[in-house]
C-alpha cells in the first residue's frame, strides 16, 4: 500500500525532524558540559554551569543569635584534587536541603553552586571567590575522589618571620612546643574569655606564638593535665589568624570554631615531623637533649616558685646583673601623682608624644596648615600617626615583713585584677583626665606574688622603682612563696600599713628613659625617698619603734608567737583577767 503526503506536509515533517536533532546535540552538549568536571582554579564570572569534584575538609554551622538550636547558615571549606580551596556557603533558607547530607570529610560532586565573591576580611581559603548553594543546586555523593592525602598548607616559620603570608587569609602551623604561658582572661563582647600563649619553634630553632582563646585553652589544659612530661609535644594548628604585636608573631585561631587544633595526634604529618625531629636530634647533641631530656611547659607554678629567684622586699637590692625576680607582698597604696595612664603608640606600646607639624598651603599665600599628630618615642619604631591608644600605667607600693618598695604596673596586669579597661573609666569620667578612678582602688589591699624586672637602668642609677611583668594571685603560689619567710615574720606579715598620703609627696624625677622607653616592660623613675640601703631594714615607723622598745625592755613574745622562748601564763589568763603585762626596765651595768 502506497502512502502519499502532499508537498505540505513533507515540509512539515522535514523541519519537525531537524528540530528534533538540533534539541537532541544541545541536550548533548549539556550533558557533556556538566560531566566535565571544573577545577577550583578555572572558575570564572562568565560561566554559568560547571560541576565540581571535592572534599569537604571544614564544616560548621552558624547559629541564629540567642536561638543555638537553629541553624542560620552552614559554612564549608572545599578542597579539589589538586589542592586547591574555595569557601562555600548554605544560606537558611536552603538549609533543610543540604544539612543531612553534608558532613566534614565527605566527598562529593557539587553541580550549579553559584559564584559570589569573598569580601571576608578573613578568608579561610586564598580565593577572591566562594560558592553558594540554592535550590537548583545539586550534591551527590563521590567515591573516586583522588585528591591530596594532606589538607594543610603550612606556612613556614621563616615566611612568617618576613611577614610574607597575605594579611587577609589564614594559615596552617606545625612546630614543637617549648613552653605554655600564663592563662590570662579577657572580656569579648561582654563573656569572660580564657586565653593563652604558647611558644613554638620549627626545626631549625626558629620561634614564634601560637594564641589560643576559649576551648582551644581547655584542649590544651586537658592534655597538659596527663601529658605535661611527654616530649617532644608537637602541635597543629589550621586556619589560624597571623598577628605582630610588640614585634612578636603570634598565629592565634579564628573564630566560629573554623580552626582546628591538633596536639600530639596521631596525623601523618605530626608523626613524620616528630621523626624528622628525632632525626636531627641523633646529629645535634644539644638538641637531643633538649628535645628528650627538659621540660616543654613552664606552668604558672614553676614559674614564680622554681624558675626565677625568689627576693623579699629588703634584698631586692642586693641583685648585681639584670634579670626577673619574684616577690611576695601586698599592695598597700598607689602612687595618685604618678598618673594612671599613658598615651600608646599603636604598633609598638611605647609612650608617644604630642607634635604639631606645620605645613605651607598649596597656594603661594602666607598661611600655614597645622596638624597635631602623635610620634612614638621607640628609636626604632618612629611611627608618626593621629589615633593613639589609652594604656594603663600605675605606680603601688608593695609590703612584706622586710619592707616596701614602689612597682609599677601596666595596661596587661592592671586589666588582670581590676577587669577595667583605659577607655571606659575615661568615659565614666566624661573625659576629665586629672581625676583618679575610684575604681583602681580595688587594687589596694590584695595580696599578691610579683614578677619583677630589674634592669640595667635600676642598677646603674640605683633606681628602685621596678616594672612587674606578670603577676598572681594563685593561692598555692602565695602558699608556697609563704615558705621562704621565717614564721614569725609571715605572721605579722600585714602587721603594718602604709596609707596612700604617706608617698604622695615624693618627686618624681624626669629620666631619659620616662619619655622614650615607656612600654609594658618600662616604669616611669621617682626619687626614692623612704628606701633604705640597709638591707633588711623595715621602712614602717611602727616596727622601728618597736624594735627599739625591745632594746631597752624585755618583753616577752605574746603566747604562742615565739618559737625561742617556752610558753608562759600571762598576766590576765585565768586569775586577774583583764591586767597588763608590766615591761621590766634593764639595768645599765
Amino acid at each position: 500500500m502506497e502512502l502519499y503526503i502532499c508537498d505540505r506536509c513533507y515540509y512539515l515533517i522535514l523541519h519537525c525532524i531537524r528540530l528534533l536533532s538540533i534539541t537532541s546535540i544541545s541536550f548533548n552538549f549539556s550533558s557533556m558540559a556538566l560531566n566535565k568536571v571544573t577545577l577550583i582554579n578555572d572558575l570564572d564570572v562568565l560561566l554559568e554551569s560547571y560541576k565540581l569534584k571535592v572534599k569537604i575538609i571544614r564544616l560548621w554551622k552558624q547559629t541564629v543569635r540567642g536561638n543555638p538550636k537553629e541553624t542560620y547558615a552552614i559554612e564549608m571549606i572545599l578542597m579539589d584534587e589538586q589542592g586547591n580551596k574555595i569557601q562555600a556557603k548554605v544560606w537558611k533558607q536552603c538549609v533543610p536541603k543540604f544539612e543531612n547530607l553534608l558532613e566534614e570529610n565527605g566527598d562529593f560532586y557539587i553541580e550549579k553552586p553559584q559564584l559570589a565573591s569573598n569580601d571576608s576580611p578573613y578568608k579561610y581559603a586564598d580565593n577572591r571567590y566562594k560558592l553558594t548553594f540554592n535550590w537548583v543546586t545539586k550534591v551527590t555523593k563521590c567515591t573516586d575522589f583522588n585528591g591530596p592525602d594532606s589538607n594543610f598548607a603550612f606556612a613556614t616559620f621563616p615566611s612568617i618571620l618576613a611577614d610574607e603570608p597575605k594579611k587577609d587569609c589564614t594559615i596552617d602551623v606545625i612546630g614543637e612546643v617549648l613552653q605554655c604561658f600564663e592563662l590570662e582572661y579577657h572580656m569579648i563582647n561582654g563573656i569572660r574569655t580564657k586565653k593563652q600563649n604558647v611558644e613554638v619553634k620549627d626545626l631549625d630553632n626558629l620561634k614564634i606564638y601560637v594564641t589560643l582563646w576559649g576551648v582551644f585553652v581547655d584542649q590544651m589544659q586537658a592534655y597538659l593535665k596527663d601529658n605535661a612530661e611527654k616530649r617532644p609535644c608537637v602541635i597543629i594548628l589550621q586556619f589560624g589568624k597571623l598577628k605582630w604585636h610588640r614585634g612578636r608573631a603570634y598565629v592565634s585561631n579564628s573564630y566560629y570554631s573554623v580552626s582546628r587544633l591538633l596536639i600530639n595526634d596521631q596525623t601523618k604529618e605530626i608523626i613524620e615531623y616528630k621523626k624528622k625531629l628525632l632525626s636531627k636530634a641523633a646529629n645535634d647533641s644539644s638538641s637531643s637533649q633538649r628535645s628528650t631530656s627538659s621540660s616543654i611547659v613552664y606552668s604558672l607554678h614553676n614559674e614564680f616558685v622554681h624558675k626565677f629567684p625568689f627576693s623579699s622586699i629588703a634584698n631586692i637590692q642586693g641583685f648585681k646583673k639584670e634579670q626577673s625576680a619574684i616577690i611576695l607582698g601586698t599592695i598597700k597604696g598607689i602612687r595618685k601623682d604618678a598618673g594612671w595612664y599613658y598615651h600608646a603608640c599603636n604598633k609598638c606600646t611605647r609612650k608617644v608624644e604630642k607634635m604639631v607639624v606645620i605645613n605651607d598651603t598649596p597656594d603661594d599665600s602666607t598661611e600655614v596648615e597645622e596638624k597635631e599628630v602623635f610620634k612614638c618615642t621607640n628609636p626604632i619604631c618612629k611611627d608618626e600617626t593621629t589615633t593613639v591608644t589609652p594604656r594603663f600605667r600605675i605606680q603601688v607600693r608593695v609590703q612584706d615583713c622586710t619592707g616596701i618598695v614602689s612597682l609599677t604596673l601596666f595596661d596587661r596586669e592592671v586589666k588582670r585584677i581590676t577587669q577595667k579597661n583605659v577607655k571606659d573609666l575615661l568615659e565614666h569620667q566624661l573625659g576629665d583626665v586629672n581625676v583618679f578612678p575610684d575604681e583602681l582602688n580595688d587594687v589596694i589591699g590584695k595580696k599578691l606574688a610579683f614578677k619583677i624586672s630589674i634592669t640595667d637602668f635600676n642598677l646603674e642609677n640605683h633606681c628602685t622603682i621596678y616594672g612587674v611583668t606578670k603577676l598572681t594571685d594563685d593561692q598555692k603560689v602565695i602558699e608556697e612563696l609563704h615558705k621562704h619567710f621565717p614564721i614569725q615574720q609571715s605572721l605579722e606579715i600585714d602587721s603594718s600599713n602604709v596609707e596612700t598620703s604617706d608617698f604622695q609627696s615624693q618627686e618624681t624625677v624626669t629620666m631619659k628613659d620616662d619619655g622614650s622607653s615607656t612600654d609594658d616592660n618600662t616604669t616611669p623613675v621617682s626619687a626614692n625617698t623612704n628606701a633604705s640601703n640597709e638591707p633588711g631594714r623595715v621602712i614602717s615607723k611602727h616596727v622601728d619603734l618597736k624594735r627599739n622598745l625591745e632594746d631597752v625592755y624585755d618583753v616577752d613574745a605574746p603566747v604562742g608567737m615565739s618559737s625561742t622562748k617556752p610558753r608562759t601564763t600571762r598576766i590576765g589568763d585565768g586569775e586577774g583577767h583583764g591586767s597588763k603585762k608590766l615591761l621590766i626596765p634593764k639595768i645599765e651595768k
